[in-house]
């Protein structure tokens, strides 16, 4: 079993007396993107949606929310609130033991976490 990860959820949010001005009309100042909650992230999965112009295919997040209840929501409109972890054994290249590094991505770079000295299995 894996470990569920926590992640906030937004969702396109009516708001029925949103200001309508000549830069903003209706449509636009009634509805918005919001973070409406923390969910456990359970995997991805896929959807579709039917319109007039046809079928489309889109990546959905399976979500399970505080009461239980699982949701499909878009990808994109999901936000982790910790980095993944990764584990990485890099095996010496002439010798009988590697190093275990573990970290965490942040910022868009690997930062290693911890390193342990572990022993090549293949000699």
């Amino acid at each position: 079993m894996h470990t569920l990860r926590k992640c906030v959820v937004s969702k396109y949010v009516f708001h029925p007396y949103a200001p309508v001005t000549e830069t903003t009309p209706a449509q636009d100042a009634s509805r918005s993107w919001e973070e409406v909650g923390e969910a456990l992230f359970h995997g991805f999965g896929s959807d579709y949606e039917e319109s007039s112009e046809g079928f489309g295919n889109f990546s959905t997040a399976i979500v399970e929310w505080p009461d239980g209840k699982i949701e499909m929501v878009r990808a994109d409109k999901i936000r982790f609130l910790h980095p993944m972890f990764v584990g990485v054994d890099l095996p010496a290249e002439n010798g009988d033991h590697g190093v275990r590094v573990v970290g965490k991505m942040v910022d868009g770079r690997f930062v290693i976490l911890e390193e342990q000295s572990i022993r090549n299995e293949s000699t």
